[in-house]
């Protein structure tokens, strides 16, 4: 009788039995071995509070399915990418979180935009690295830095810039989008760099003369432009030489 009995293959049978391995139990694809206790799986759910109450079961794609397989990489897991090799064993992600510690397996998991997430895989640069730019390559690993902070000594230096209140690693570009922490960041020559630091004259930005101080701080020119409307910053800029430059004040041109 139920609790005790499942309706299994179209028989109701016995389970909660302790075992040791999924042969200990009733031989049927949705019998297994679960904490030493022999345990239905594969019914319908929507939350794993719909599952049989422990942390080696969850609800993934729709079914109660056994968590914590042994497995080497994340392919070994058979409900991947729902699951995840963390730690040697299959781990369900996804879950909401508030804080990275709400996660299972952390700190090989992170909370990245309110969802549990796997970090620290292997890299050679950040484009390696799944959530980039919420993580980014450091040291062949990739690793969470959108922590909060003041100033540069609250980040890890010297791999991170506080920018924008966050912790950011500044590396190779091709085009501005390609930059962490806009709009305080922007590619000049091929490199994420800092800009709309506060300046009183062009000299006062670091990377002039590619930065030059428009309103008070320091801006990003040298855009490919056909007329003065294609350049930012109106209406301090003009289109010189088809690049986007500073307005000279004395400038009339057109």
């Amino acid at each position: 009788m139920y609790p005790q009995t499942f309706c299994v293959g179209s028989y109701c049978r016995k389970l909660g039995q302790r075992c040791e391995g999924d042969s200990d139990c009733p031989t049927d694809p949705m019998v297994h071995c679960v904490s030493n206790m022999c345990t239905k799986l594969g019914q319908p759910c929507a939350t794993n509070n719909d599952c049989p109450a422990d942390q080696d079961i969850g609800c993934v794609d729709g079914a109660c399915v056994m968590l914590g397989q042994v497995c080497h990489v994340d392919s070994d897991c058979k409900r991947y990418p729902q699951m995840y090799c963390i730690e040697s064993q299959c781990k369900q992600l996804g879950q909401s979180c508030n804080v990275d510690e709400d996660c299972p397996g952390n700190p090989n998991t992170a909370c990245i935009d309110m969802e549990c997430a796997k970090i620290s895989q292997p890299c050679w640069s950040y484009t390696d690295c799944p959530h980039y730019p919420r993580t980014t390559c450091m040291n062949s690993t990739c690793v969470k830095i959108d922590r909060g902070c003041r100033i540069d000594a609250d980040c890890t230096p010297p791999w991170t810039d506080c920018i924008g209140s966050q912790c950011w690693k500044l590396g190779a570009c091709r085009v501005d989008q390609d930059c962490p922490g806009k709009p305080f960041t922007a590619c000049i020559d091929f490199q994420c760099v800092r800009v709309l630091q506060r300046c009183s004259s062009d000299t006062d930005c670091p990377s002039y003369p590619d930065t030059k101080c428009i309103g008070s701080n320091c801006v990003n020119l040298g855009q490919e432009c056909s007329t003065t409307a294609d350049c930012p910053h109106q209406p301090h800029t003009i289109c010189r030489s088809s690049r986007c430059d500073k307005r000279c004040i004395q400038s009339y041109e057109t």
